[in-house]
């Protein structure tokens, strides 16, 4: 059992930076001359930004809906009471149905 233990074993994720040198050598592949590897890389950097920014976005308009619908749930009511655009409200049946 001892015996098992001591042998050496490769980690399950290798911090040598040998993944971010695969990644240089596929781009440097890709790319023939360094304006298209400064194109490539702002058009990286810009879709990051943008891709952060959409999450934002979503995660603020999720968590907007959630505290400010039960308000508007709550307070639908009392804007029937005096209705200001008469298509926020429900419209009223007709006095020969009552």
């Amino acid at each position: 059992m001892a015996d098992q233990q001591s042998g050496h074993r490769s980690p399950l994720f290798q911090r040598d930076g040998s993944g971010s040198r695969r990644l240089l050598l596929r781009i440097q592949d890709l790319v023939t001359n360094s304006g298209q590897l400064v194109g490539f890389l702002a058009l990286a950097i810009s879709g990051a930004i943008l891709l952060f920014l959409t999450g934002v976005t979503l995660a603020g308009a999720i968590l907007c809906f959630i505290f400010l619908a039960p308000i508007l749930l709550f307070t639908s009511p009392v804007w029937c009471l005096r209705p200001r655009w008469p298509s926020v409200c429900l419209p009223r049946p007709p006095l020969w149905l009552a």
